[in-house]
Formats: structure tokens, C-alpha cells, sequence
């Protein structure tokens, strides 16, 4: 079903096809909003929302679980919801020019990405996450991906002592064994994330490294942001990916 540049701001019934249809088209209308009669349509494959003023996707969108395609570009979102990240069957998604500032790491569960289109938002770099999905297309141009940004974008502040505490703790216990510990420690070392550099335990938001990956997903250079668990992780890590890298300049 196509509606594409009807100006319409509203969606008209389609109770009667919505166990049967399977690609919507509302491109170049007014929806400022995804009309709700989209979340019945259970077998819908793709859907296009082109050039629309629409400012957010809804949490909604984990009931379409056969989609496969999602066109969203050209609107005014500012950030993709996590539901969005738990569709099994998403392999195009475009969100070209619109307003994002960041991708959440949750992409990485978007096993069956093929094609990625952020092009045209306000992104420096792309989660660390992304380089475990099997992306054949990755377009990223008309961002704030150049290299004068990448200092300014992974400044970081102190971590927390309970952070630090945390960390040196998990590491202790894994090298000497478990204690008995009192319930408050057991709640906080059970929140442990895990380290995108080392991956050991990581607690809170941990430490930004931007990192440039050379020739992944048919780009030159990739601005990759890992969130890494302490500074010493950070170190580390940074001297491993230089030295790696400049042994792939000299083997080039």
C-alpha cells in the first residue's frame, strides 16, 4: 500500500488488510507521529516514512517483528529507541539526515543488519557494537566524523570511587577467588557491564577511546568509539591498536 505524498496527516482504516499487508509506503506526507494502526499490521515487511515531521519512533516498533525494511530519513528524530535494536528480521535501515547525535550499542543485536544509512546527522563516531554485525553497507557521510573532532569527542572525566572500588574488586576477586561478601557489594559487582576493550567487568558508563578503524564496511576510516573499563584498560588499548595499525600501514 502506497500513500506516498498525499499530505496526509492521518492514516484511513486498514483494519481489513492488516493480517495480509506487508509493505507500507507514507513517505512525503504530515505525520507527525506513526499512526497506531501500524502497530496491528503483523506481517508488515517494510515501511517507509521519507520526509515526514516526525521527532521520535515509538517504543511501538518492537511489534513489527517481520520487518525487515525501515526508511526514516529526512525527518527530526533525535534518538532511536532500544526497541528498535530487538527486531530479528531488520536488514535496511535508513535514518539519514535527521538529528541523532549518537547510536546506541544495542545495534549490535541487529544480527541481521545488511545496510546501515545514517548519513546527513550530527554523529562523530559509531559504537564499537556495530563492528560485530555483518554490515555490507555502512553510509556515514555529512556527519561531524572528522579527525580535528575525534580529541574534542573522547574527553572523560574521573570515574567514581564506587566505580573504581567496584573494578579493583571484581578483578581481585576473579585472580584469588570468591569471599563472602555483604549484600550491597554482591548487588553492585552483579551490574558489571562488559569492557569493549578487554572484555573484563566494566561498572557505570566507563572511559570513551575513539579509535579510527581502517578499511571496515567499505570506508577508509571508521571513528569508532569503545567504552573501556579503567584507564589503565584505556592505555593499554590505545597502544595495541597504534601498534596494530602501524604495522598495517607498513604491510600496505
Amino acid at each position: 500500500m502506497s500513500l506516498k505524498a498525499h499530505f496526509v496527516s492521518d492514516l484511513p482504516d486498514v483494519s481489513c488488510v492488516c493480517e495480509r499487508l506487508q509493505q507500507l509506503n507514507l513517505s512525503f506526507n504530515l505525520f507527525t507521529h506513526v499512526p497506531q494502526q501500524v502497530w496491528e499490521l503483523k506481517q508488515l515487511k517494510v515501511l517507509k516514512m521519507r520526509s515526514n515531521p516526525l521527532e521520535e519512533l515509538p517504543a511501538n516498533i518492537s511489534r513489527l517483528k517481520n520487518l525487515h525494511t525501515l526508511v526514516l530519513s529526512f525527518c527530526k528524530i533525535t534518538q532511536l529507541p532500544a526497541e528498535l535494536f530487538s527486531l530479528p528480521c531488520l536488514q535496511y535501515l535508513d535514518v539519514s539526515y535527521n538529528l541523532l547525535r549518537s547510536l546506541s550499542s544495542d545495534i549490535g543485536t541487529l544480527r541481521s543488519l545488511r545496510s546501515l544509512n545514517v548519513e546527513g546527522n550530527q554523529l562523530v563516531c559509531v559504537p564499537a557494537a556495530l563492528l560485530s554485525v555483518c554490515v555490507s553497507e555502512l553510509r556515514l557521510s555529512g556527519n561531524y566524523t572528522h579527525a580535528l573532532l575525534w580529541s574534542e569527542n573522547s574527553r572523560n572525566s574521573p570515574q567514581t570511587l564506587l566505580h573504581t572500588a567496584a573494578h579493583t574488586l571484581a578483578r581481585t576477586l576473579a585472580a584469588h577467588g570468591q569471599t563472602h561478601l555483604p549484600p550491597a557489594a554482591q548487588t553492585i559487582l552483579q551490574s558489571a557491564g562488559v569492557c569493549e576493550a578487554c572484555s573484563g567487568p566494566m561498572f557505570g558508563p566507563g572511559l570513551q577511546l575513539l579509535v579510527p578503524v581502517c578499511s571496515v564496511f567499505g570506508l577508509q576510516v571508521l571513528p569508532v568509539m569503545f567504552r573501556c573499563c579503567s584507564p589503565v584498560c584505556v592505555r593499554t588499548f590505545r597502544r595495541h591498536t597504534h601498534t596494530h595499525q602501524r604495522n598495517t600501514t607498513e604491510e600496505d
